[in-house]
C-alpha cells in the first residue's frame, strides 16, 4: 500500500509539536505533524517554527508545547501514517515511542514558549540555540513568569473559548472570553451597569452587548483585560 505522507525507501526529517500535558493542539495539522523529504530542511523547519509561534500567538497563553525536529536516514522504519487516526494520536501512541524504542533523539528540540519569545525580541525563532543566554535576562524571566500567571488564570485552558462577550458604549468597547475569567469578567460588568444605569452621575450613552467569534492576534491584549479575579490570601 502506498504511504501518502512519505517514501520509506527515501531520506527525510519529521517535525512534530507536541504538548507534553495533551492540553492543546494546533488548528493546522501540519503544526503538529510534518514530513520533509525535498526542499532544505533548515529553512523548512524555521518555516515550522513561524507558523506555530503565529498560531500560539491567538491564545490566552503560549502553550507548554516542545517543537521536535528529527532527521532519518531513511523512513522505512518509521510507523506508517493511518489517515483515520488523529495526529496527535499518532505521535503519542506510535511515532515517539518508535523513537525512543530505537532511541533515536531529535536533532532539535524547543520549547513554543522560548521560539516565541526569541521570534518576538530576536526575529530568531530557534529558541534552543540561545536558550544558555535566556536565563540571563530579566525580560525572559518576566515573561516566563507572566505565561505561567496566564496559565493559572485560565486554568490550564490554552484556548479562548467563543463566542466572545463584547460590550460597547460610547467610550469603548470590553471583550470577554467564553472561558471561566471571561464569564466572571462579563457578569460583574454587566453587574456593574446595571446597579449604575439610573445614576445620574452614570451616562454609559449607547450600550450594546453582542457574541463574535473573530480572532486575531491584536485582540489577545484586550479579551478579559477589563477583569482582575482577586488573588486568594
Amino acid at each position: 500500500m502506498e504511504n501518502p505522507f512519505f517514501d520509506p525507501d527515501k531520506p527525510g526529517s519529521i517535525f512534530v509539536g507536541m504538548d507534553r500535558y495533551h492540553q492543546y493542539s494546533p488548528h493546522q495539522p501540519r503544526n503538529a505533524l510534518t514530513f520533509i523529504q525535498k526542499g532544505d530542511a533548515d529553512s523548512l523547519f524555521r518555516k515550522f517554527l513561524i507558523d506555530n509561534i503565529k498560531e500560539a500567538e491567538c491564545c490566552p497563553y503560549i502553550p507548554d508545547t516542545e517543537l521536535l525536529r528529527f532527521d532519518l536516514a531513511n523512513m522505512r522504519q518509521v510507523p506508517p501514517v493511518d489517515t483515520h487516526t488523529p495526529f496527535e494520536e499518532y505521535i503519542s501512541k506510535e511515532l515517539l515511542p518508535y523513537f525512543q524504542e530505537h532511541c533515536i533523539p531529535p536533532a532539535k528540540r524547543i520549547s513554543l514558549r522560548d521560539a516565541v519569545y526569541t521570534y518576538k525580541y530576536k526575529n530568531e525563532p530557534d529558541g534552543g540555540i540561545l536558550k544558555k543566554y535566556l536565563m540571563q535576562e530579566p525580560a525572559y524571566l518576566e515573561f516566563r513568569l507572566q505565561q505561567q500567571e496566564k496559565r493559572t488564570l485560565y486554568r490550564c485552558q490554552p484556548r479562548y473559548t467563543f463566542p466572545l462577550k463584547v460590550v460597547e458604549n460610547d467610550f469603548g468597547y470590553l471583550i470577554f472570553s467564553g472561558n471561566e475569567i471571561g464569564r466572571n469578567g462579563f457578569r460583574e460588568c454587566i453587574r456593574y451597569i446595571t446597579d449604575h444605569y439610573f445614576d445620574p452621575h452614570y451616562d454609559t450613552g449607547h450600550l450594546a452587548v453582542y457574541d463574535s467569534t473573530f480572532m486575531d492576534k491584536n485582540l489577545v491584549p484586550l479579551i478579559d483585560a477589563a477583569y482582575k479575579p482577586c488573588k486568594p490570601m
